[in-house]
């Protein structure tokens, strides 16, 4: 099983120079996040309140008045399903969870076997 994130990025445009207290949010590309290689026990331990995914969630949205990164969006998988489109697959970003925090890389072993 693995779970699949979506988010949405916005930047202030109003807050690249001296911030006046005036935004101006403009929407941007978010990015792919998946959780590979989950149990069944893990995968029904992730839905439920306070689990795997709202941990995700949390680690993954930020905001400040630059910048905001919000999840748009999840899917729990079958390991057959496809992680995104042909065309986004170099840009997924793979979570781990190493001494209790989330680590966001991108799998660079498959942008290489894309590349």
């Amino acid at each position: 099983m693995k779970l699949r994130f979506y988010t949405q990025v916005y930047e202030n445009y109003a807050a690249h120079v001296e911030f006046t207290g005036e935004f101006r949010w403009k929407p941007k590309p978010g990015s792919t996040f998946v959780v590979r290689d989950l149990t069944p026990a893990q995968a029904i331990e992730a839905m439920q309140e306070g689990g795997l995914k709202d941990r995700i969630i949390e680690s993954l949205e930020s905001a400040n008045v630059y910048f905001e990164e919000y999840v748009c969006g999840w899917d729990l998988l079958d390991d057959c399903e496809p992680e995104g489109e042909d065309w986004e697959i170099p840009y997924i970003w793979v979570i781990t969870e190493e001494n209790g925090e989330f680590v966001h890389t991108q799998n660079s072993k498959l942008m290489k076997e894309v590349a």
